[in-house]
């Protein structure tokens, strides 16, 4: 029988899975939650923003926070606009579970809940393949 002491796990079966928050930023002014998951979510005004965020404040490619060897930086697109707890964010910065991310004037807070994961890695940070 498969899964038992002593032999191989099958890929996809529930040895192979292991346990390991996922990151999610819940939008302050209502409460909606968007899902960062395991790669890189891109923040910004540009249709193609995986979190599009409407409000002038936001720059076209603001920000992206990426899942990097199980934690989460925030990379700053702007250097002037992006904030984490009242501080402004420079180039890059690690989160850590409940920071307060502001992407110009859009505040969320930011999430680590458990989620179940298969295999695969971290993204890469600089976009690259």
């Amino acid at each position: 029988m498969s899964g038992q002491q002593g032999e191989p796990a099958v890929p996809g079966s529930a040895r192979e899975q292991k346990h390991e928050p996922v990151g999610t930023l819940t939008r302050l002014s209502d409460g909606r939650e968007f899902p960062v998951g395991f790669g890189c979510l891109r923040i910004g005004r540009q249709r193609r923003s995986d979190l599009k965020l409407s409000e002038r404040s936001v720059s076209r490619h603001h920000a992206d926070i990426c899942h990097d060897s199980g934690r989460y930086v925030l990379y700053d697109h702007t250097k002037d606009a992006t904030w984490v707890n009242g501080s402004l964010i420079g180039t890059a910065r690690t989160l850590e579970n409940g920071d307060t991310v502001k992407i110009g004037a859009v505040e969320f807070r930011f999430e680590l809940k458990s989620a179940v994961r298969e295999g695969g890695g971290g993204a890469d940070p600089t976009g690259g393949a």
